[in-house]
């Protein structure tokens, strides 16, 4: 038997069979691929005609950094480069939701790390479900994009001091 006569003999099974996947629901599928590593996530998507187009929005990103406290300004410097390097990696990816964000810096230090703000900025606005912040500062500016976060489903603030009118 010749071996190209097999090979077409499999396709047209496989090309005849019915794309079940297809007929999962949208949210089904998300969660189904939401277990996978994002490599896997997009991979998937040749799979099934239904899931070509939802691999993109498959909230897939889970955030979590500690800093250890260290007033050193080069383990400081290492862990901004790092947060920033990952939420690059993140922005040019072009994936529109993040699962979970979660942020320790326990230092009293607000001025050490004035790109809080924008690390929350561009999460609430990425569709995040889960924001945790733990911060030891005195005193912070209480990051308003917070309030703007629609999908936020769990929120956990921590070490937080609010003076006067937070809502604005």
């Amino acid at each position: 038997m010749d071996s190209r006569t097999g090979e077409n003999q499999e396709r047209s099974k496989y090309d005849s069979a019915i794309d079940l996947f297809s007929l999962l629901h949208e949210d089904l599928v998300l969660d189904i691929l939401s277990y996978l590593p994002p490599r896997d996530v997009a991979r998937s998507s040749v799979l099934s005609k239904s899931w070509h187009h939802v691999w993109n929005s498959i909230p897939t990103e889970n955030f979590h950094f500690f800093y250890d406290g260290r007033r050193d300004s080069n383990a400081i410097n290492n862990f901004i480069n790092s947060v920033d390097d990952s939420l690059q990696e993140f922005r040019g990816r072009q994936i529109t939701k993040i699962k979970s964000f979660s942020l320790c810096l326990p230092i009293p230090y607000a001025e050490e790390f004035p790109c809080l703000d924008d690390w929350i900025g561009l999460v609430t606005h990425h569709c995040i479900e889960e924001l945790q912040i733990c911060i030891d500062f005195a005193m912070i500016k209480f990051p308003r994009a917070i309030f703007q976060a629609k999908s936020l489903s769990v929120l956990r603030l921590q070490g937080f001091t609010m003076r006067g009118t937070v809502l604005g």
